[in-house]
């Protein structure tokens, strides 16, 4: 067996590897492909950010706190890391919103959450205390609505509700999964007096 043959081999093996990892970093399967900012300007960063937005009648509709965040000039959006928000409504409610990542456009019109996203609405008399938990979910501030297309689960007292396509208004407390929904409902033992 002549000698050439392991450098041969160790030549092949490191040429296909180095192809290996060019193919996986051109295709965006590494996380730091998916955020790149070379064409865009960075404008401003922040650590422990907290702000509050406020409408026309001067109530808050929106605050946020983050870990991390990143403000670029153009085209304007903000990106967050491990981003709290709190949405109060008209109808009394508070949602609060938590996920690994999230990003603004447009001063918070249109807010993308990404990662163990988990939204809550403490019990009020009206409505029963709410978690909702999906991967992704996109916020729509002017409609005060937001949409979620991967699988979500919908836990209330005695209630656990789960599908894809759901969509949250935050005006009326309304909750609608459109596609593949599945529940299990447990009745209240309170009226069991035989």
């Amino acid at each position: 067996m002549p000698k050439r043959y392991p450098v041969t081999f160790i030549c092949i093996f490191f040429i296909a590897s180095s192809l290996f990892y060019y193919f996986l970093f051109t295709k965006g399967f590494f996380p730091i492909q998916n955020q790149k900012t070379s064409n865009r300007s960075l404008n401003a960063f922040t650590n422990a950010s907290k702000s509050k937005r406020y409408d026309d009648k001067g109530k808050m509709n929106l605050a946020v706190k983050s870990k991390h965040s990143d403000h670029f000039e153009s085209p304007a959006s903000t990106i967050f890391t491990e981003p709290n928000f709190t949405l109060p409504s008209e109808n009394k409610t508070v949602w609060h919103i938590h996920s690994n990542h999230g990003q603004s456009f447009n001063g918070g019109k249109k807010i993308i959450l990404w990662g163990n996203v988990i939204l809550h609405r403490p019990e009020i008399p009206q409505y029963p205390d709410t978690i909702i938990k999906t991967q992704h979910l996109t916020y729509f501030n002017t409609e005060d609505y937001a949409i979620s297309n991967t699988m979500t689960t919908v836990t209330q007292p005695g209630n656990a509700s789960s599908g894809n396509d759901v969509r949250i208004n935050f005006k009326n407390n309304n909750i609608r999964i459109k596609d593949h929904a599945q529940g299990v409902f447990s009745a209240n033992n309170n009226d069991n007096k035989d």
